[in-house]
């Protein structure tokens, strides 16, 4: 299993993490191994912190309705493509 991270393949010194935020607020991830306040990646696409999340399932950022969400981790199995299958099946 792979996972999402700053490893080799990106190069020296680049970290993919740096430029994860949550897409309403703007809120970056936190720098340390893990965040402080809870990361959500949802199925239309959109990361939004936990500050974000909607009682009625909708995405904070587009509106979508009945999304799901996984909580985004630096060790993100790349499994996440689910969604996009779930998506068009339903």
């Amino acid at each position: 299993m792979s996972a999402i991270s700053g490893g080799s393949r990106s190069g020296p010194g680049f970290d993919f993490w740096e430029f994860v935020h949550c897409t309403r607020c703007r809120l970056p991830f936190s720098s340390g191994s893990n965040p402080t306040i809870p990361f959500w990646l949802t199925e239309c696409g959109h990361i939004i912190c936990n500050s974000h999340l909607n009682a009625d399932q909708s995405c904070a950022t587009c509106g979508a309705q009945k999304i799901q969400l996984v909580p985004l981790q630096r060790e993100v199995c790349c499994d996440i493509h689910m969604f996009s299958i779930i998506k068009y099946l339903g």
